[in-house]
């Protein structure tokens, strides 16, 4: 699952996703994808989904790389670039795990680097990466060989730089950046699956575990459950609260401390994400019916790229 300072976009995204075989469903709307040779499945697993708002370009981060993706112009009000085809960002097979995109286009990613690239991508860990280019070429910032980020976020602070959270699956540990990602502080220990910071609050961060979601209000240094419990598995941040989908496939937003079930995805999925474009909210699931979006909470869904 990414997250900002000011209301409009949090993403992520997303992370190393547990796929859950569940029989959840979902209204789907009628809407056809565009033509393409490509399908859902030739990208490979899907960690994270995300949208560059300024671009106007969604993205796909895969086992097989970072994809663009078109958004048919039957979905009413998407607010993407109309020139945007579906392909394969640079021809780079990295296998891009965390990622997450800021509200000025810059994406910071994790993973595992491409074969091709060896040795100036070391193996086996990516640590943290940045491109400023929409994926096409990629600038090591910290942690190269050291460790693979499953989930990232990042929240601009008030000095212009980034405060970046990310899961460490190796230590079962948050990491935690001041700089943009030059430097790393440990903070609390948890099995986290995935990671929401606040649209309004960089030192409130959510992590999704086996037991519920859970919320810091002190930077990450220590989480307690929230108030309901809630078995959510993927998050993104919007305004004041959550959106996210949890083990059955049902998805569902809070509002303060109350949750409420909104939608549901169709069938096992992979990965979630979230965005606000004014007033509208858009909802992007990768689940049986392929990559689809949604902008009533889930209600019903419309394929943008099929299995």
């Amino acid at each position: 699952m990414i997250s900002q300072s000011r209301p409009g976009r949090r993403f992520s995204r997303t992370f190393n996703v547990v796929i859950v075989a569940v029989s959840a469903t979902a209204l789907l709307s009628a809407c056809s994808a565009p033509e393409s040779d490509v399908s859902l499945d030739s990208l490979g697993h899907i960690h994270a989904i995300d949208m560059d708002t300024q671009a106007g370009i969604l993205y796909v981060a895969s086992h097989n790389g970072v994809w663009e993706v078109a958004v048919p112009n039957s979905i009413d009000g998407f607010p993407q670039t109309a020139s945007v085809r579906t392909h394969q960002v640079a021809d780079r097979a990295q296998d891009t795990m965390g990622f997450t995109i800021t509200d000025g286009g810059a994406m910071f990613a994790s993973g595992h680097p491409d074969p091709a690239e060896y040795p100036d991508f070391t193996p086996p860990n990516l640590g943290l990466i940045r491109s400023t280019d929409g994926a096409k070429t990629w600038d090591h910032i910290s942690l190269q060989q050291e460790v693979d980020f499953h989930a990232l976020t990042a929240v601009a602070l008030d000095n212009s730089q980034f405060r970046i959270y990310g899961y460490d699956s190796a230590t079962g540990s948050l990491r935690i950046s001041e700089d943009t990602g030059e430097s790393w502080r440990f903070g609390a220990e948890i099995q986290a699956i995935d990671l929401a910071a606040a649209t309004n609050d960089p030192n409130m961060v959510y992590a999704t575990t086996a037991s519920g979601l859970q919320r810091s209000t002190d930077g990450g240094v220590a989480f307690t459950p929230t108030s309901p419990s809630s078995p959510l598995v993927l998050i993104e941040s919007i305004g004041s609260g959550v959106v996210g989908v949890d083990s059955t496939g049902s998805v569902w937003r809070t509002d303060g401390d109350s949750m409420s079930q909104t939608g549901a995805v169709d069938g096992a999925f992979e990965a979630f994400g979230a965005f606000e474009d004014g007033d509208d909210v858009w909802l992007l699931a990768s689940d049986d019916s392929g990559l689809s979006v949604s902008s009533d909470w889930g209600k019903s869904w419309s394929n943008i790229l099929p299995r």
